[in-house]
């Protein structure tokens, strides 16, 4: 298949209905000042709210949605398999990426990386949520050292060739900067 896009935005989502159209919105508006071809690929990982509803009055957008909730890696997995952008584009779906970082990290891409991870220091977490985002890191930091202070962020560019033979299940979004280094690819992060 012919690539016709530069870059390809990929979210999965679930239960995002308040979040999901004012994102899109948002990173349409950063996409448009990039100046190069893209795509904006939402997967609702079967959302039981109105979250499909509210995107399908998007557009131009490329909706994926899988039948019931398998996870946010497995959602990822299912978005990127659908990009056919040069350089990929990861977000989370509950607002929190700001998409005017989304030319921070490209700059940094284009400095000779194969993956670039935001790092995002003001969280609206609740309680619970941190607690178990610090649980998850002390855990992985216990077996893994990639030099990435917030796994828990799917806010990454990546240029398409790290994905190929990698299939994403699990929780292993949260490894992909780790697997792309065991791999040989050149990793940073952007604060």
């Amino acid at each position: 298949m012919k690539n016709n896009f530069k870059y390809s935005v990929v979210i999965p989502v679930f239960n995002e209905a308040q979040n999901a159209g004012a994102l899109y919105d948002e990173i349409k508006v950063e996409m448009e000042k990039l100046g190069e071809k893209y795509e904006i690929i939402f997967v609702d990982d079967g959302s039981r709210d109105n979250t499909f509803e509210e995107l399908s009055e998007k557009s131009p957008i490329t909706i994926v949605r899988l039948r019931r909730n398998a996870g946010q890696s497995s959602a990822m997995d299912a978005g990127i398999k659908q990009a056919t952008g040069e350089i990929l584009i990861t977000m989370d779906g509950d607002g929190q990426d700001d998409p005017t970082y989304i030319p921070v990290l490209l700059a940094r891409l284009d400095k000779g990386y194969d993956a670039v991870c935001a790092w995002r220091h003001l969280r609206k977490d609740t309680l619970s949520k941190r607690f178990l985002s610090w649980g998850w890191r002390k855990l992985r930091g216990k077996f893994i050292y990639d030099g990435v202070h917030d796994a828990g962020t799917q806010f990454r560019v990546y240029k398409r060739e790290v994905f190929e033979d990698l299939d994403l299940y699990g929780e292993m979004h949260r490894f992909i900067p780790a697997l792309l280094l065991w791999r040989g690819f050149k990793v940073t992060e952007e604060k």
